[in-house]
């Protein structure tokens, strides 16, 4: 009867210690509020907050940023200008390769994933760039980018990275 106990508790660290190492996204995750210059956005609060392009509208704010943990193993990012332009900081870069590009038609909503992959197999990004190409509208462009080392790092942050996409608030003041 112990032997039978001892087998199950050893079984039961075991699994909980398989969820618990792939599972950040089963996690209940503390959010930031980061606020750009014409956005808001959550981000988790492990995380360490990287500002990149300055606000072409607001002098010392930003319209895009990236946030990673401490071990950089996933990276979430979110450009959100006040009027749209193109987002030099997410483009192909010169050590990766185009895995893949899709766009789909919304009405006035155009929205292209593009997967890109590093050379040395190193990390996969993903780009998520929607443009509303309705008339007069202030908030015509907003990227989202996803960057994770490997599938199990995709795995256990993809909840996260949609929880954070879902976030964003575009503000005019």
């Amino acid at each position: 009867m112990l032997r039978k106990i001892l087998l199950v508790g050893v079984a039961f660290i075991f699994v909980l210690t398989l969820l618990s190492n792939c599972a950040y996204a089963k996690e209940a995750v503390q959010w930031k509020t980061y606020k750009g210059a014409w956005f808001e956005v959550f981000y988790p609060s492990d995380f360490v907050a990287k500002p990149s392009l300055i606000s072409k509208n607001k002098l010392n704010e930003f319209d895009s940023i990236s946030f990673a943990p401490l071990n950089q193993s996933v990276e979430f990012y979110v450009f959100a200008p006040l009027y749209g332009y193109s987002p030099e900081d997410i483009g192909p870069r010169s050590n990766e390769n185009q895995v893949s590009s899709v766009e789909k038609k919304k009405g006035l909503i155009i929205t292209r994933t593009t997967v890109y992959s590093d050379k040395e197999g190193k990390y996969v990004r993903t780009v998520i760039d929607t443009t509303d190409t309705g008339p007069r509208n202030t908030f015509a462009r907003h990227c989202f980018g996803f960057k994770y080392s490997d599938k199990a790092t995709f795995e256990a942050y993809n909840k996260v990275f949609q929880q954070f996409q879902k976030s964003l608030v575009q503000m005019e003041k």
